[in-house]
């Protein structure tokens, strides 16, 4: 009876006397929620999205008769300066503006997005293009975002004819159009 007392003496005195802070390890057959979320986020970003560009166009210009401005965006390929496949990647396009309006296109041939500008006046919209960042990140399955481009609008502005979109606004205006005679 003593041998049995003095070894739920022994036994109570090791549990009190375990170290603050330290738990049970836990099982590695049971992911906890921070592993299940670092998983879905350990998403591997194809060399093709990380060696592209961020490339844009003015589609349309803003005048005073119609203040809305309009610029596509895309991912371009390093290699060849074509609109990037990025495969079933889910990207989202952002503005630094948050009164900017994007659409994102899948099928458009050119585009991965569109950002719509309005403003005021020619110079409310002139200033808010000057401070215009865009960028385009990558949504994990979590939901979680993670960075792949951005950029100074104005920094990767090329004409739309660089990227031939030769169905944009400000290219039609100034090419000869079949279906509107006597234009340039």
């Amino acid at each position: 009876m003593k041998a049995l007392g003095m070894t739920l003496l022994l036994c109570c005195f090791a549990l009190a006397c375990q170290p603050q802070g330290q738990t049970k390890p836990e099982s590695k057959d049971v992911p906890n929620s921070q592993d299940a979320k670092a998983q879905d986020d350990a998403i591997e970003i194809p060399k093709n999205v990380v060696g592209s560009y961020l490339v844009c166009a003015l589609r349309q210009e803003a005048k005073a008769d119609m203040l809305e401005a309009q610029y596509g965006c895309r991912l371009s390929d390093s290699s060849t300066g074509k609109k990037l496949d990025v495969g079933g990647l889910a990207l989202v396009w952002r503005a630094s503006d948050e009164h900017v309006m994007i659409d994102e296109l899948s099928s458009n041939p050119i585009y991965q997005a569109l950002y719509t500008v309005r403003g005021a006046s020619l110079e409310n919209i002139q200033a808010t293009v000057q401070g215009l960042e865009v960028a385009a990140e990558l949504r994990t399955k979590s939901g979680s975002l993670i960075p792949l481009k951005r950029d100074k609008l104005q920094a990767v502005l090329k004409p739309a004819l660089v990227l031939e979109d030769f169905e944009a606004p400000i290219v039609r205006q100034q090419s000869i159009q079949r279906d509107n005679p006597g234009s340039l």
